[in-house]
């Protein structure tokens, strides 16, 4: 019951800025692919990554776009491992899996707020912090796993869910742009 609160949450928070990309919650395990990593010791994996354009308008303004995309090709779910899984155990995988995508969200929020508020930058350093905020949002993604122990410890789940749920409320007013 908690989750389906949290998730209508986050729904409220952020789904405008989601109108032309994917929504983390209309998600499903249909656009996972079927590439399953047997060298990864994960039931699922979902694979996320904050995206950006830099452009200097003949004008010298300088453009900074800042997105989420959702790989299908490398996202996946073991399905030799799920497939006598209750729905219960499917749907609170795929929620887990959805955080994932919420925490990559929140990451390319920052990195909007930061290029918006320490301009103007060079292409390097647009590059730069770009690099930094990736690198931040798998910290935190791996950190997320580890914590929860893919999910299995129930309290620590609804620990993060709350934090980045609360995180988000804070950037809540930044948009991300269309890849």
């Amino acid at each position: 019951m908690k989750i389906i609160f949290f998730f209508t949450v986050l729904q409220n928070i952020i789904f405008s800025a989601w109108s032309q990309s994917i929504d983390p919650l209309k998600l499903t395990w249909a656009d996972y692919g079927n590439n399953v990593d047997l060298n990864e010791h994960m039931t699922a994996f979902t694979c996320g990554n904050i995206v950006y354009h830099y452009k200097v308008n003949p004008d010298r303004t300088k453009l900074i776009n800042v997105a989420v995309v959702f790989d299908p090709n490398k996202s996946w779910l073991d399905w030799t491992i799920c497939k006598d899984s209750s729905k219960k155990f499917m749907d609170y995988l795929l929620n887990h899996e959805r955080l994932h995508l919420y925490i990559t969200i929140l990451y390319a929020k920052k990195l909007k707020i930061y290029y918006k508020t320490h301009q103007p930058l060079t292409g390097k350093e647009a590059t730069d912090i770009a690099n930094y905020y990736s690198l931040q949002a798998k910290k935190e993604n791996n950190n997320y796993d580890t914590d929860t122990d893919h999910s299995k410890i129930h309290s620590k789940q609804l620990a993060w869910e709350t934090n980045i749920a609360n995180q988000l409320e804070i950037v809540k007013n930044t948009k991300l742009d269309t890849p």
